[in-house]
Protein backbone atom coordinates (compact mmCIF):
# COMPACT_ATOMS: atom_id res chain seq x y z
CA UNK A 1 0.00 0.00 0.00
CA UNK A 2 2.64 2.38 0.87
CA UNK A 3 4.25 1.71 -2.49
CA UNK A 4 1.20 2.37 -3.99
CA UNK A 5 0.79 5.86 -2.42
CA UNK A 6 4.14 6.54 -3.33
CA UNK A 7 4.23 6.03 -7.43
CA UNK A 8 0.86 7.87 -7.11
CA UNK A 9 2.46 10.88 -4.96
CA UNK A 10 5.92 10.75 -7.91
CA UNK A 11 3.69 10.43 -10.76
CA UNK A 12 1.69 13.59 -9.45
CA UNK A 13 4.61 15.59 -9.12
CA UNK A 14 6.45 14.59 -12.59
CA UNK A 15 5.77 17.56 -15.26
CA UNK A 16 4.69 16.15 -18.34
CA UNK A 17 4.17 18.00 -21.82
CA UNK A 18 1.59 17.90 -23.76
CA UNK A 19 2.57 16.05 -26.54
CA UNK A 20 2.85 17.27 -30.12
CA UNK A 21 -0.08 16.01 -31.22
CA UNK A 22 -2.15 18.04 -28.65
CA UNK A 23 -1.55 21.18 -29.72
CA UNK A 24 -3.29 23.24 -32.30
CA UNK A 25 -2.76 23.08 -36.13
CA UNK A 26 -2.19 26.86 -36.05
CA UNK A 27 0.26 26.16 -33.31
CA UNK A 28 1.95 23.79 -34.83
CA UNK A 29 1.75 25.65 -38.75
CA UNK A 30 3.13 28.61 -36.89
CA UNK A 31 7.10 27.61 -36.42
CA UNK A 32 9.44 26.48 -39.77
CA UNK A 33 12.36 24.56 -39.47
CA UNK A 34 15.22 25.90 -41.92
CA UNK A 35 18.56 24.53 -42.87
CA UNK A 36 21.30 26.77 -43.75
CA UNK A 37 23.95 24.95 -45.44
CA UNK A 38 27.55 26.12 -46.60
CA UNK A 39 29.70 24.68 -49.36
CA UNK A 40 33.52 24.86 -47.51
CA UNK A 41 36.03 25.02 -50.52
CA UNK A 42 37.55 21.49 -51.30
CA UNK A 43 36.26 18.80 -48.69
CA UNK A 44 37.20 20.42 -45.90
CA UNK A 45 35.46 18.84 -43.17
CA UNK A 46 35.46 22.33 -41.12
CA UNK A 47 38.80 24.16 -39.46
CA UNK A 48 38.94 25.81 -37.00
CA UNK A 49 38.10 29.13 -38.92
CA UNK A 50 35.12 27.96 -40.02
CA UNK A 51 33.70 26.63 -36.76
CA UNK A 52 34.35 30.16 -35.52
CA UNK A 53 32.44 31.45 -38.65
CA UNK A 54 29.52 28.97 -37.63
CA UNK A 55 29.42 29.84 -33.58
CA UNK A 56 29.22 33.80 -34.76
CA UNK A 57 26.13 33.12 -37.07
CA UNK A 58 24.48 31.11 -34.13
CA UNK A 59 25.46 33.31 -31.43
CA UNK A 60 23.57 36.08 -33.79
CA UNK A 61 20.68 34.11 -34.75
CA UNK A 62 20.30 33.33 -31.55
CA UNK A 63 20.75 37.16 -30.19
CA UNK A 64 18.64 38.54 -32.82
CA UNK A 65 15.73 36.06 -31.24
CA UNK A 66 15.88 35.01 -35.58
CA UNK A 67 14.91 31.29 -34.46
CA UNK A 68 16.08 28.15 -32.16
CA UNK A 69 19.24 26.28 -33.01
CA UNK A 70 17.74 22.34 -33.56
CA UNK A 71 21.20 21.56 -34.73
CA UNK A 72 24.77 22.20 -36.42
CA UNK A 73 27.36 19.75 -37.98
CA UNK A 74 30.04 19.23 -40.45
CA UNK A 75 30.31 17.61 -43.33
CA UNK A 76 32.49 16.18 -46.46
CA UNK A 77 32.98 19.30 -48.02
CA UNK A 78 29.99 20.96 -46.07
CA UNK A 79 28.92 23.08 -42.77
CA UNK A 80 25.53 23.07 -41.82
CA UNK A 81 22.82 25.27 -38.89
CA UNK A 82 19.08 23.60 -38.54
CA UNK A 83 17.08 26.41 -37.07
CA UNK A 84 13.16 26.29 -35.74
CA UNK A 85 11.70 29.57 -35.81
CA UNK A 86 8.62 31.70 -35.62
CA UNK A 87 9.68 34.92 -37.20
CA UNK A 88 7.99 37.00 -40.04
CA UNK A 89 10.23 36.68 -42.82
CA UNK A 90 12.67 33.87 -41.96
CA UNK A 91 14.98 33.00 -45.18
CA UNK A 92 15.19 37.19 -45.98
CA UNK A 93 16.34 37.67 -41.74
CA UNK A 94 18.77 34.42 -41.72
CA UNK A 95 20.26 35.82 -45.34
CA UNK A 96 21.04 39.12 -43.41
CA UNK A 97 22.28 37.06 -40.62
CA UNK A 98 25.23 34.77 -42.46
CA UNK A 99 26.24 37.66 -45.03
CA UNK A 100 26.65 40.08 -41.84
CA UNK A 101 28.91 37.08 -40.19
CA UNK A 102 30.25 35.71 -43.59
CA UNK A 103 29.76 37.96 -46.66
CA UNK A 104 31.44 35.39 -48.71
CA UNK A 105 29.92 32.68 -47.74
CA UNK A 106 28.79 30.63 -50.70
CA UNK A 107 25.70 28.70 -48.82
CA UNK A 108 21.64 27.90 -49.35
CA UNK A 109 18.90 28.23 -47.47
CA UNK A 110 16.82 25.12 -47.19
CA UNK A 111 13.02 25.47 -45.57
CA UNK A 112 12.69 21.51 -44.46
CA UNK A 113 9.03 19.91 -43.99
Amino acid sequence: MLIVCILIFLAACTENKPPESSKTIEERSVAKTFRIVFRLPGDDIGSPEFREIMEKIMDTIIRSEAGEIVRFGYGMGTMDIVIRTSIEQPREKLNRIVLSQFPKARYRIEELK
